[in-house]
């Protein structure tokens, strides 16, 4: 990233926060009457859109950066965590001699546990084919349910059938703007 990419993040965390300003045109304090002037507002438009686009962009750029700040540090607490641990685990095994399980250091109860055995599966389609065949009860076929729109709205329109819990919202004339090719 470029530094001027970060000064932009500053000035337009600053210009969020600034109180909002209401455009003339929403002050009725001017109005488009001619061509040139209908050019000038796609074109003021287009400069904003971009703007949006450098916006969004120096956010996403903010945020990665943030985010590695945030690993790179959390990775240097975990590291130091492991080698406390580490340090710890002899010391603490000498000390409890094979008498005690735990003991109390700095408020806090050390020890050993033995952890319960587990199942790895080290080869999911051998494990899946074997069960299939001995024990049926260990395979789970999921699926999921999903309601599509399509035949809802063809149902609708063609038959003017209006299923339950389905509403038709009436398209809406709204303003548009595109590039002409």
């Amino acid at each position: 990233m470029n530094n001027e990419l970060g000064v932009e993040v500053d000035r337009f965390i600053a210009a969020a926060l600034s109180p909002e300003e209401k455009l003339p045109a929403e002050r009725g304090e001017w109005q488009i009457e001619t061509y040139r002037s209908a050019e000038w507002a796609i074109a003021t438009a287009d400069c904003a859109l971009a703007e949006i686009a450098k916006i969004d962009e120096a956010l996403e750029e903010a945020i990665r950066r943030f985010r590695a700040g945030a690993e790179k540090a959390k990775a240097q607490h975990l590291a130091t965590i492991e080698f406390m641990y580490h340090a710890l685990e002899p010391w603490v095994r000498k000390e409890l001699d094979g008498k005690r399980k735990s003991m109390i250091v700095a408020g806090k109860r050390v020890g050993f546990r033995k952890l319960p055995d587990s199942l790895e599966i080290v080869d999911e389609d051998a494990a899946k084919a074997w069960a299939k065949e001995h024990l049926p009860a260990a395979v789970q076929v999921v699926t999921t349910e999903k309601l599509l729109k399509a035949p809802l709205k063809e149902v609708l329109t063609k038959q003017g059938i209006v299923p339950d819990g389905v509403r038709l919202n009436q398209g809406e004339e709204r303003f548009y703007k595109e590039d002409a090719v």
